[in-house]
């Protein structure tokens, strides 16, 4: 197992490794340093959007390697020494050294021309007029002329661009020319760049003529193409106790160390000391995929940008802590994981931390609701709900109901329990943290307003009320204020004005039947006979 000496990494930082090389990169930054397996600096790499465009404009060889800085490529050895630089686009150098590994030995551009010798000439389309007796090959894309000093020249048929021209001295006298072709062509389809190899040396160019580099020898292409059987083998090398494979990153965060595996989209999870936590399949951005405190790394062993994701929680020596959870997230100072219950079927585990992920309390309910940051809503299968403080504490001692219940969470955080005493109701102030109760034998929210305005009735008679808050006391109704007075036998409105019922008898005794009109601050505006 080799060692290589990886420079020391800060936090954010990563580096991909390889037997001549290691690549460090700065998190939410666009410069890279290159290093030798010395652990001496080499290079840098500037102006990248991430790492796959870093690396689609470097190439590392067996004895050097290309790489982009600023408008120009420079080619040196892992000495650091410059051995050649070129004036570039920087897409097409190493675009097309890429494809020659890639690039098959029967490419069609071998193929299917059509010899001939031209008889006579009078086109101007191409720079050199064909002579009578020139040697041509033709295809669907190109043409080839060979002319009286042997050079091969080759056309762009579409628009009659030179590509390039292979000199006499390239090739021998009875060689074919899909031969010749083959030993001085890279070819890797018509919309896509072309190596030729001229008098000096290998030239880069473009469909339309342009040419991207030149010069670039047999000796300096060796050297960056290797042996590829050699480039196949597997090297595993050692750091700070991880074993790390050829061209895996490793990532260094405040608690952790992550290897992401080459090509297999897998994670290795390692504590800050070496302990293997977990590896695990992600397909989502890393920094999304866990989550750590002092006590714990919360990973996500499953997930995608299609599917809900299913989390772990494992402490750092690997241990699980929580397993199936689907959601983790943070209240105030404390932290929470919701998962599947493993007691229970159908039913969800909430598990409680502190800010430091010291482990509070579990709990099993049907299902959990946070409400305004303030309590913890824990229903059972019958729909009915308990109330927990955030540190898993309950807050009361029997089940609310919804649809007997009045809970009224907007802003006031008010829940009206009907007990089972007649005429009485508890008040349940969940954000103030206070219960009161009240006699009376019924409670109606009016839903017309934005605010938590009801309806009480007592002893027979209806009033109105509006929550001002836990600072306005009532004497009977602690937090409410009287808007209309508990004396009427209906009351009802259309968001805008109350009416409200009476009967009364007149100084002969027949009953007559009354309504007081009031507006929505409890102004009394008119009293009318029905």
């Amino acid at each position: 197992m080799a060692k290589i000496n990886i420079p020391v990494l800060a936090i954010g930082e990563s580096v991909i490794v390889s037997g001549n090389y290691t690549i460090l990169l700065r998190n939410n930054d666009t410069k890279a340093g290159i290093y030798n397996t010395e652990g001496e600096k080499i290079s840098e790499v500037f102006g990248f959007k991430d790492v796959d465009s870093l690396l689609k404009n470097t190439l590392f060889g067996k004895e050097a390697f290309i790489v982009l800085s600023k408008d120009s490529y420079y080619i040196k050895n892992y000495e650091g020494k410059v051995i050649q630089k070129y004036k570039a686009e920087g897409k097409y150098i190493v675009g097309a050294i890429k494809r020659i590994l890639q690039s098959s030995s029967t490419s069609k551009f071998y193929k299917g021309f059509r010899e001939r010798v031209v008889v006579s000439s009078q086109s101007d389309s191409y720079k050199n007029n064909f002579e009578v007796g020139t040697r041509i090959w033709i295809s669907e894309h190109y043409l080839i002329e060979k002319n009286k000093c042997g050079e091969i020249k080759i056309y762009n048929i579409s628009n009659n661009k030179l590509l390039g021209t292979i000199p006499k001295s390239n090739y021998k006298d009875n060689q074919s020319l899909q031969m010749i072709l083959r030993t001085n062509c890279y070819w890797f389809g018509i919309h896509w760049n072309m190596m030729i190899k001229e008098r000096d040396g290998w030239t880069v160019v473009t469909q339309d003529g342009n040419v991207m580099a030149r010069g670039i020898s047999d000796e300096l292409l060796k050297m960056l193409i290797g042996n590829k059987a050699e480039e196949g083998e597997e090297k595993v090398f050692k750091y700070n106790g991880l074993e790390i494979k050829e061209r895996e990153r490793l990532y260094k965060f405040s608690k952790v160390l992550i290897v992401e595996e080459f090509n297999t989209g897998k994670f290795r999870f390692y504590s800050s000391n070496g302990n293997h936590i977990v590896t695990t399949l992600i397909e989502k951005r890393l920094t999304d995929c866990f989550k750590t405190t002092e006590k714990w790394i919360a990973v996500m062993i499953k997930g995608s940008y299609y599917y809900d994701p299913e989390w772990q929680i494992f402490d750092y020596n690997g241990k699980v802590i929580c397993e199936s959870v689907f959601r983790i997230f943070q209240v105030r100072q404390m932290r929470y994981a919701i998962g599947s219950s493993l007691l229970y079927p159908n039913n969800e585990t909430l598990w409680i931390f502190n800010f430091n992920g010291e482990f509070k309390t579990k709990i099993e309910g049907y299902r959990f609701e946070f409400e305004d940051e303030n309590y913890i809503k824990i229903y059972s299968s019958s729909g009915c709900f308990q109330i927990y403080d955030l540190n898993g504490i309950k807050v009361t001692d029997f089940s609310f109901d919804e649809e007997n219940d009045i809970v009224w969470e907007d802003y006031t955080s008010i829940i009206f329990h009907k007990t089972d005493r007649d005429n009485e109701y508890v008040e349940y102030n969940l954000k103030a943290k206070e219960i009161h109760h009240l006699k009376c034998q019924e409670i109606r929210v009016i839903d017309d307003s934005d605010e938590l305005i009801v309806m009480i009735r007592k002893n027979g008679q209806w009033g109105v009320f509006k929550y001002v808050g836990v600072d306005f006391e009532n004497a009977e109704f602690y937090g409410f204020k009287e808007i209309i007075p508990i004396q009427y036998d209906k009351i009802s409105g259309n968001g805008y004005y109350s009416y409200a019922k009476y009967t009364s008898k007149d100084l002969y005794g027949y009953q007559e039947t009354f309504e007081d009109v009031y507006d929505q601050d409890g102004n009394l505006i008119m009293t009318v006979e029905l």
